[in-house]
């Protein structure tokens, strides 16, 4: 959810990557394991039938990278 509101604040995967200084194959590959994982090692979705490249440690911190930069950049660029 935080990446979903800093998209949507931001405008989008773009101004994430621009913003936020993350790239756009880091954006992918947590979309893709967020989707993917399976419900027994903490997936969101009830069926995660695919293949998740990142494991739930490691889409946790990079979540964690994100909101602290996101904060970061929020508090010297106040709209």
């Amino acid at each position: 959810m935080v990446y979903e509101y800093a998209k949507d604040d931001l405008g989008g995967d773009k101004a994430i990557v621009a913003a936020l200084g993350v790239t756009r194959k880091d954006i992918k590959r947590l979309s893709s394991s967020a989707n993917n994982l399976s419900p027994i090692d903490g997936g969101r979705h009830a069926e995660g039938s695919g293949t998740a490249e990142w494991g739930l440690d490691d889409q946790k911190e990079f979540i964690a990278r994100i909101l602290k930069k996101w904060i970061t950049y929020r508090a010297h660029n106040a709209t």
